[in-house]
């Protein structure tokens, strides 16, 4: 990033319209980000980041279809550069455990 001009390309996986959308906001007005597509469950988030290659996912775990545990498992797997965030209003410790045995790089409560 640094002074190339190149954003950090960003997907956010996120049931809640309410909360994608004031973290579309917050993330917007970051200097060096870029969020390049959203998805509110966990196959479709999968599917967009195969086609589109972010470079981070901020990936809530809590998902209808398939989990934001097995979507970053599958994401991490597939495509080693991707760096998952996991986040969750639920802070169980086991949570936390699972989230970064699937691959993720940080936990967001």
């Amino acid at each position: 990033m640094g002074g190339t001009g190149v954003a950090l390309r960003v997907v956010l996986v996120e049931d809640e319209a309410f909360i994608r959308r004031g973290l579309r906001q917050m993330l917007e007005r970051a200097p060096g980000l870029a969020v390049v597509g959203e998805a509110a469950d966990g196959w479709p988030a999968v599917h967009l980041c195969r086609q589109v290659r972010p470079d981070l996912v901020l990936m809530d775990l809590h998902l209808p279809g398939l989990s934001g545990f097995e979507a970053i498992r599958l994401l991490t797997r597939e495509s080693p550069p991707i760096r998952c965030l996991a986040m969750s209003s639920v802070c169980y410790a086991e949570w936390v455990i699972a989230a970064f045995k699937a691959g993720a790089r940080g936990f967001l409560p």
